[in-house]
């Protein structure tokens, strides 16, 4: 099956969710319940800000807070009236700290403070930078850049950042109990826990279960990883979070909204398989390995068809190149292509649905039998192999075209979508 077949359903998907009408419906709901203000924060802030922004009275009054080249042409017109931020993710950086600064006097500046509307999407963790003391700036860098190191899975990790954060964990909710009433809308990118809505953006608004000394375990399992004067400022920064607030949430969307759509899209084409989970977690190198071993013995038994799944799995950054550059998409799909090198009749599809894989440009990856020795070819086997060992996917794959996809930000971000083909003709 060509790999152009799954790069047209990936694209499928992203545009059924552009046309998606779950928050439109929601919003429409509540036709007595009109609202005075907007709060978006995260990777999808833009395109659910300018959905919402039609539901609020003139003037509008509201606050977007998204990932760095998130704000495009697109939304320019529908966010008129709002107040629109973009910060570093998945490292915090100044613009985040700056933002958060002033998001919080937007707050403290509403003369009348009645219906907020809380939209909020995966990254809004990282957008939000608010060390609790005595922790710095720089130290929040160095710390969440061992936890993506760490290959700790994205629950653990919101879970330690509630506890060493001014806002996460709920604090930003007790900062918006000044409001009458605060409608909380949530597309969540936590898998497979997706029904966890305090881990999204790490809780910001709403009560928080997790335990400081949970948080305390977590940290001391990166004690290797971090300066020692560091480790020790997390522990003197690490504090109770919020137990109780009048708020609660609706999750609207989630990893499973996206393996509805591709099968939808791929009709008969979308099969089912023992073996095989439409729930993705677990490490890149360990998921490439088994993924082949599963799509060989389903040809062999001659399966047909294309096997939908989707979720965020770990990357764990030992030997990092300098300058490296990939995301955990890239490295799967590389890493796939490296295991079924020369083979016919197998095709995988690792795409994210925000459209950034990592700290890159692009999405994530497509690859079949071929891919490999088109990437030996141009790079030679001992340095191919070093660039992928080094965690620096993207330069691997750039030089064979169609390999990356590319496709910009999305407005979206609800996990990764992984379609695996496989044609035994």
């Amino acid at each position: 099956m060509p790999r152009n077949v799954l790069t047209q359903t990936y694209r499928d998907v992203l545009r059924q969710l552009d046309s998606s009408s779950t928050l439109q419906e929601r919003l429409r709901s509540e036709k007595n319940s009109p609202y005075t203000q907007l709060l978006a924060i995260g990777k999808a802030a833009p395109s659910m800000a300018a959905i919402a922004s039609t539901h609020l009275g003139a003037p509008r009054e509201g606050f977007v807070l998204t990932k760095e080249a998130h704000l495009g042409p697109r939304f320019q017109e529908s966010h008129w009236g709002l107040e629109c931020w973009e910060a570093g993710h998945p490292v915090p950086d100044q613009r985040g700290q700056l933002a958060t600064d002033r998001l919080l006097e937007w707050l403290a500046g509403i003369r009348n403070p009645q219906h907020l509307l809380l939209l909020i999407s995966g990254g809004a963790s990282s957008l939000i930078v608010d060390p609790s003391p005595p922790l710095t700036l720089a130290d929040l860098v160095d710390l969440n850049r061992a936890l993506l190191a760490s290959g700790m899975p994205i629950e653990s990790v919101n879970v330690l950042r509630k506890h060493l954060s001014i806002l996460k964990g709920g604090g930003l909710g007790q900062v918006l109990t000044r409001f009458r009433r605060v409608t909380q809308l949530i597309f969540s990118d936590i898998c497979p826990h997706a029904d966890r809505l305090d881990l999204v953006g790490s809780g910001l608004a709403l009560a928080d279960p997790s335990t400081q000394a949970e948080a305390e375990r977590l940290l001391n399992d990166l004690e290797g990883s971090l300066l020692p004067q560091v480790w020790r400022r997390c522990h003197q920064a690490l504090h109770e979070t919020v137990k109780e607030l009048p708020f609660t949430a609706e999750g609207l969307a989630d990893h499973r909204t996206l393996v509805t759509l591709a099968k939808q899209a791929l009709g008969e084409s979308a099969r089912e398989a023992a073996g095989w989970s439409e729930t993705v977690t677990g490490d890149v190198e360990n998921l490439a390995k088994s993924w082949a071993h599963l799509a060989r013995r389903l040809r062999s038994a001659g399966f047909s068809g294309i096997l939908v799944a989707s979720g965020e799995p770990t990357v764990r950054l030992v030997n990092l190149l300098p300058n490296a550059s990939g995301g955990r998409c890239q490295e799967l799909a590389a890493m796939f292509a490296k295991e079924i090198a020369g083979e016919d009749g197998i095709a995988l599809l690792a795409g994210s649905s925000d459209g950034t894989d990592g700290p890159t440009p692009y999405a994530g990856a497509c690859v079949d039998g071929t891919s490999w020795s088109s990437l030996t070819a141009i790079h030679g086997e001992s340095q191919a192999d070093r660039l992928l060992k080094g965690h620096d996917a993207s330069r691997l794959l750039h030089p064979v075209p169609r390999l990356l996809l590319d496709t910009g930000p999305t407005g979206h971000n609800l996990n990764d979508l992984y379609l695996l083909a496989i044609d035994p003709s």
